[in-house]
C-alpha cells in the first residue's frame, strides 16, 4: 500500500512528492545525453520479446540488453575522462531540456528479469538527472579518493545492471502457467518511417 501523499509518477512508479524530479531541464550536455542513453535502453527492455515472457531473456534480446550497456559504460568512461572545464560565459546560461522518461513502468511488463532491469535503470536515470554533476557544463563532479559521489555511485549503478544482465541471460526461460503473465502482453516497438 502507497504511503499517504504518495502519487504515482514517472509512469506509475509510487514516488514521495518530496523525491519527484526537482528539476524540468538540465545544464551539463554530457549528462543529457547519457539520460537518453539511459532511457533507449529502458525502452528496448520494457518492448522486447522477453519482456513478455515470465523470466529469462531471448538469446536476441540478451545480446542487445549486453550491447546496450556496454555502450552506455564506454560513454561514462568518455564523459568521466573530460575535465571540469572552466566556462564562466555558459554555465548557468545554457541549459537543455530533461529528457523525458517515457518509458513504460517496470510493473507493466510480466518478466520479472526485465521488470528489475526497469527498477535499476529508473534508479540510474533518477540519480544522473539529480546529482550534483547536473549543475556542470560537462563532464563529471570530482571528488577526492575514497569518497563516494557521482562517480562512484555511477560505476555502481552500471557494474550492477550489467552483472544482472549476465545473470538472467543464462537463465532459461521457465514455463510458470500459473503466475505468468500477471499483465497483457507489451505493445510493439517503433514502427519506423
Amino acid at each position: 500500500m502507497p504511503t499517504p501523499n504518495a502519487v504515482p509518477n514517472l509512469n506509475g512508479v509510487i514516488v514521495s512528492p518530496a523525491n519527484q524530479p526537482s528539476r524540468t531541464d538540465i545544464d551539463n550536455l554530457d549528462l543529457h545525453n547519457l539520460l537518453q542513453r539511459i532511457r533507449n535502453m529502458a525502452i528496448e527492455i520494457a518492448l522486447s520479446q522477453s519482456a513478455n515472457m515470465a523470466n529469462g531473456l531471448h538469446p536476441a534480446d540478451a545480446l542487445r540488453y549486453t550491447d546496450f550497456i556496454s555502450d552506455v559504460r564506454r560513454y561514462f568512461d568518455y564523459i568521466e575522462r573530460i575535465p571540469m572545464i572552466d566556462s564562466p560565459e555558459v554555465a548557468g546560461r545554457l541549459s537543455y531540456a530533461l529528457p523525458a522518461y517515457d518509458v513504460p513502468a517496470p510493473q507493466s511488463v510480466s518478466n520479472k528479469d526485465c521488470s528489475s532491469l526497469l527498477q535499476q535503470l529508473l534508479s540510474f536515470w533518477w540519480e544522473v538527472a539529480n546529482s550534483q554533476s547536473a549543475r556542470l557544463v560537462r563532464g563529471v563532479w570530482a571528488t577526492p579518493e575514497g569518497q563516494p559521489g557521482d562517480r562512484v555511485r555511477w560505476r555502481s549503478y552500471i557494474d550492477g545492471i550489467e552483472a544482472f544482465i549476465s545473470f538472467v541471460a543464462a537463465t532459461q526461460p521457465s514455463d510458470r502457467p500459473e503466475v505468468a503473465p500477471e499483465v497483457g502482453p507489451v505493445g510493439p516497438g517503433s514502427t519506423g518511417t
